[in-house]
């Protein structure tokens, strides 16, 4: 599901600083929370927020991590990608039970949130391509 996440939200463009997530993992061995472990560090959830609508994600502020490099971003990077993430998710009107970046890295709080982030997200997504309102 992760690999088909980062294709789906993977479009190449020469305009985007050369960012090249394709294909990308942050953990280098599989294990059984691998889907969980892709969306912990915000990026591809801060490219789907780009995506439903740009003005709130600048995509020159999120820390990518190197493709070249099997290791994840480090503590003050994931920390980072998601103050961005939760505070352009409050903007967009995504409502959670917490905006609090602590219950994200919080390892029993992290899997609700998610679900409730994209559960949101898609609503979000949704509305903005097929005019649900």
């Amino acid at each position: 599901v992760a690999a088909y996440c980062d294709r789906v939200l993977y479009h190449p463009n020469t305009d985007d600083m050369g960012v090249a997530t394709d294909l990308y993992f942050p953990i280098p061995e599989q294990e059984n929370h691998h889907i969980l472990s892709t969306f912990y560090d915000g990026v591809m959830l801060c490219d789907l927020i780009h995506r439903i609508d740009p003005d709130f994600v600048d995509k020159r502020v999120i820390n990518y991590p190197d493709p070249f490099d099997p290791y994840p971003l480090n503590d003050r990077q994931v920390l980072e990608n998601v103050q961005l993430l939760l505070s352009a998710a409050r903007s967009l009107g995504v409502e959670l039970s917490s905006y609090d970046v602590e219950h994200w890295l919080d390892p029993s709080k992290h899997t609700a949130m998610l679900i409730e982030l994209v559960d949101g997200l898609s609503q979000k997504l949704l509305t903005s391509r097929f005019n649900l309102e």
